[in-house]
């Protein structure tokens, strides 16, 4: 979810870019807000994107895949 919400993030600052809005003088609620609001609207895709781009990391090495725990989650 933290990949997911990083794209969202870097959608909303390009979004902001393009309409002129300098997004470092903006609010850091302000930002938040918009880029949870862009998560809601497309996170099926914003989830998919993360996923491959987390198996590709753990792929080339720049990630250690999930570890093994002893005890499943509940």
């Amino acid at each position: 979810m933290t990949l997911a919400r990083y794209y969202a993030k870097q959608a909303v600052k390009a979004q902001y870019q393009r309409q002129g809005i300098r997004w470092q003088h903006t609010p850091g609620s302000v930002l938040h807000d918009a880029t949870m609001a862009y998560l809601d609207r497309h996170c099926e895709e914003l989830v998919a994107l993360a996923t491959t781009s987390y198996r590709s990391f753990v792929e080339s090495g720049l990630l250690r895949p999930e570890r093994k725990r002893r005890k499943p989650n509940q």
